[in-house]
């Protein structure tokens, strides 16, 4: 929609205009340790992170759906240290992988 979501090491998402550069918002949690890959699901209503420095698995929900504003909903634990790639196949199945263990794990939605 226009935007780059870029990561970093400050614990938060920065959500900058792909046109002019400006940074449209700053999204943070108490969740966001070390955030890595980044994936949307649902038409980009669910934002997921790879939380590398906690090992989670960290989901937003979007506000509305023009907006750029997403606000935590949960988190899941990751089976293996470092989270740190996210590849989506769809909006119920993804894959994430651990940078610490070499590993691919495989996740899907069951039941929402």
């Amino acid at each position: 929609d226009g935007a780059y979501f870029i990561s970093l090491l400050s614990n938060n998402i920065t959500v900058m205009n792909s046109t002019t550069l400006a940074v449209i918002n700053i999204i943070s949690s108490p969740f966001l340790q070390g955030p890595r890959d980044i994936i949307f699901l649902n038409n980009g209503q669910t934002m997921v992170v790879a939380g590398y420095s906690n090992d989670y698995l960290v989901f937003f929900n979007r506000s509305t759906p023009d907006s750029t504003s997403y606000s935590f909903i949960y988190r899941i634990p990751f089976s293996y240290r470092s989270p740190f790639g996210l590849w989506r196949v769809n909006d119920t199945f993804f894959y994430g992988t651990s940078y610490a263990n070499n590993t691919v794990l495989a996740y899907s939605a069951v039941n929402s």
